[in-house]
Protein backbone atom coordinates (compact mmCIF):
# COMPACT_ATOMS: atom_id res chain seq x y z
CA UNK A 1 0.00 0.00 0.00
CA UNK A 2 1.43 3.33 -1.08
CA UNK A 3 1.08 6.54 0.86
CA UNK A 4 -1.38 9.03 -0.67
CA UNK A 5 1.44 11.53 -1.33
CA UNK A 6 3.38 8.93 -3.32
CA UNK A 7 0.24 7.92 -5.22
CA UNK A 8 -0.40 11.54 -6.19
CA UNK A 9 3.23 11.95 -7.23
CA UNK A 10 3.06 8.81 -9.40
CA UNK A 11 -0.12 10.09 -11.07
CA UNK A 12 1.50 13.49 -11.65
CA UNK A 13 4.63 11.93 -13.13
CA UNK A 14 2.53 9.60 -15.29
CA UNK A 15 0.65 12.54 -16.72
CA UNK A 16 4.02 14.21 -17.34
CA UNK A 17 4.77 11.21 -19.65
CA UNK A 18 7.62 9.78 -17.60
CA UNK A 19 8.55 6.13 -18.02
CA UNK A 20 7.76 3.48 -15.44
CA UNK A 21 11.44 2.96 -14.59
CA UNK A 22 12.02 6.68 -13.98
CA UNK A 23 8.95 6.94 -11.78
CA UNK A 24 10.19 3.93 -9.76
CA UNK A 25 13.59 5.60 -9.27
CA UNK A 26 12.10 8.93 -8.23
CA UNK A 27 9.44 7.60 -5.86
CA UNK A 28 11.14 4.46 -4.56
CA UNK A 29 8.00 2.41 -5.21
CA UNK A 30 8.02 -1.07 -6.75
CA UNK A 31 7.41 -1.62 -10.45
CA UNK A 32 4.10 -3.41 -9.76
CA UNK A 33 2.81 -0.56 -7.57
CA UNK A 34 3.84 2.05 -10.13
CA UNK A 35 2.30 0.01 -12.98
CA UNK A 36 -0.98 -0.26 -11.04
CA UNK A 37 -1.06 3.50 -10.33
CA UNK A 38 -0.18 4.30 -13.95
CA UNK A 39 -3.11 2.16 -15.11
CA UNK A 40 -5.45 4.05 -12.74
CA UNK A 41 -4.02 7.42 -13.83
CA UNK A 42 -4.61 6.63 -17.51
CA UNK A 43 -8.24 5.66 -16.89
CA UNK A 44 -9.12 8.55 -14.60
CA UNK A 45 -9.52 11.93 -16.33
CA UNK A 46 -7.38 14.75 -15.02
CA UNK A 47 -8.85 17.86 -13.40
CA UNK A 48 -8.25 19.80 -16.60
CA UNK A 49 -10.09 17.15 -18.64
CA UNK A 50 -13.02 17.16 -16.21
CA UNK A 51 -13.22 20.97 -16.28
CA UNK A 52 -13.15 20.97 -20.09
CA UNK A 53 -16.01 18.46 -20.18
CA UNK A 54 -18.13 20.52 -17.75
CA UNK A 55 -17.40 23.75 -19.64
CA UNK A 56 -18.49 22.26 -22.94
CA UNK A 57 -21.79 20.91 -21.57
CA UNK A 58 -24.72 22.83 -23.07
CA UNK A 59 -27.04 24.99 -20.98
CA UNK A 60 -30.60 23.71 -21.31
CA UNK A 61 -33.94 24.54 -19.73
CA UNK A 62 -33.37 21.68 -17.27
CA UNK A 63 -30.17 23.32 -15.99
CA UNK A 64 -30.14 24.65 -12.45
CA UNK A 65 -30.04 28.46 -12.37
CA UNK A 66 -28.90 30.65 -9.52
CA UNK A 67 -26.21 32.99 -8.23
CA UNK A 68 -22.64 31.82 -8.64
CA UNK A 69 -20.95 31.66 -5.22
CA UNK A 70 -17.65 32.80 -6.75
CA UNK A 71 -18.56 35.73 -9.02
CA UNK A 72 -22.16 36.42 -7.93
CA UNK A 73 -23.60 36.37 -11.46
CA UNK A 74 -27.06 34.99 -12.20
CA UNK A 75 -26.26 31.99 -14.39
CA UNK A 76 -26.67 28.30 -15.02
CA UNK A 77 -24.78 26.43 -12.33
CA UNK A 78 -21.96 25.56 -12.27
CA UNK A 79 -20.84 28.96 -13.55
CA UNK A 80 -19.05 28.41 -16.85
CA UNK A 81 -17.21 31.72 -16.61
CA UNK A 82 -15.57 30.76 -13.30
CA UNK A 83 -14.83 27.24 -14.54
CA UNK A 84 -13.26 28.65 -17.70
CA UNK A 85 -11.03 30.92 -15.61
CA UNK A 86 -9.91 27.94 -13.51
CA UNK A 87 -9.32 25.87 -16.64
CA UNK A 88 -7.27 28.63 -18.28
CA UNK A 89 -5.12 28.92 -15.14
CA UNK A 90 -4.41 25.16 -15.18
CA UNK A 91 -3.99 24.67 -18.92
CA UNK A 92 -1.54 26.05 -21.46
CA UNK A 93 -4.18 26.19 -24.21
CA UNK A 94 -6.99 28.51 -23.04
CA UNK A 95 -10.54 27.65 -23.99
CA UNK A 96 -13.23 30.17 -24.84
CA UNK A 97 -16.88 29.36 -24.26
CA UNK A 98 -20.14 31.01 -25.02
CA UNK A 99 -21.54 32.00 -21.67
CA UNK A 100 -25.14 33.09 -21.30
CA UNK A 101 -25.70 36.71 -20.34
CA UNK A 102 -28.02 37.57 -17.47
CA UNK A 103 -30.75 38.61 -19.91
CA UNK A 104 -30.52 35.21 -21.66
CA UNK A 105 -30.73 33.44 -18.31
CA UNK A 106 -33.74 35.53 -17.28
CA UNK A 107 -35.41 34.80 -20.62
CA UNK A 108 -34.75 31.06 -20.19
CA UNK A 109 -36.12 31.17 -16.63
CA UNK A 110 -39.24 32.96 -17.88
CA UNK A 111 -39.80 30.30 -20.55
CA UNK A 112 -39.44 27.58 -17.91
CA UNK A 113 -41.88 29.51 -15.69
CA UNK A 114 -44.39 29.84 -18.53
CA UNK A 115 -44.21 26.15 -19.36
CA UNK A 116 -44.59 25.35 -15.64
CA UNK A 117 -47.66 27.59 -15.37
CA UNK A 118 -49.16 25.83 -18.39
CA UNK A 119 -48.57 22.51 -16.67
CA UNK A 120 -45.96 21.25 -19.15
CA UNK A 121 -43.01 21.19 -16.77
CA UNK A 122 -42.95 20.92 -13.00
CA UNK A 123 -40.31 23.21 -11.53
CA UNK A 124 -39.08 22.16 -8.11
CA UNK A 125 -37.25 25.05 -6.47
CA UNK A 126 -37.63 23.72 -2.93
CA UNK A 127 -35.02 21.62 -1.21
CA UNK A 128 -37.08 19.85 1.42
CA UNK A 129 -36.55 16.72 3.45
CA UNK A 130 -39.05 13.92 2.76
CA UNK A 131 -41.17 14.66 5.85
CA UNK A 132 -41.24 18.38 5.07
CA UNK A 133 -42.06 17.69 1.41
CA UNK A 134 -45.00 15.49 2.46
CA UNK A 135 -46.37 18.23 4.75
CA UNK A 136 -45.82 20.85 2.03
CA UNK A 137 -47.75 18.76 -0.53
CA UNK A 138 -50.68 18.29 1.89
CA UNK A 139 -50.88 22.03 2.58
CA UNK A 140 -50.48 22.90 -1.12
CA UNK A 141 -53.31 20.54 -2.13
CA UNK A 142 -55.54 21.94 0.62
CA UNK A 143 -54.89 25.53 -0.48
CA UNK A 144 -55.53 24.64 -4.13
CA UNK A 145 -58.84 23.02 -3.12
CA UNK A 146 -59.79 26.11 -1.08
CA UNK A 147 -58.93 28.38 -4.02
CA UNK A 148 -61.02 26.23 -6.36
CA UNK A 149 -63.91 26.33 -3.87
CA UNK A 150 -63.66 30.14 -3.59
CA UNK A 151 -63.59 30.43 -7.38
CA UNK A 152 -66.68 28.22 -7.62
CA UNK A 153 -68.51 30.34 -5.02
CA UNK A 154 -67.51 33.56 -6.75
CA UNK A 155 -68.74 32.27 -10.12
CA UNK A 156 -72.13 31.38 -8.59
CA UNK A 157 -72.66 34.97 -7.36
CA UNK A 158 -71.87 36.54 -10.72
Amino acid sequence: MLLPEIQKRIVKLTRARMSEAEICRQTGASHNAVRRMMKIARRRPSIVQRLAKIIQAPVTEQSVFGRCPTCGALCALPCKVCLTKQYNELCEQPVHTESCSESEVIQMLESVGQSASQGKVAVDTLCLRPAERKRYEVIRRRKEAEAAQRELCNSEYV
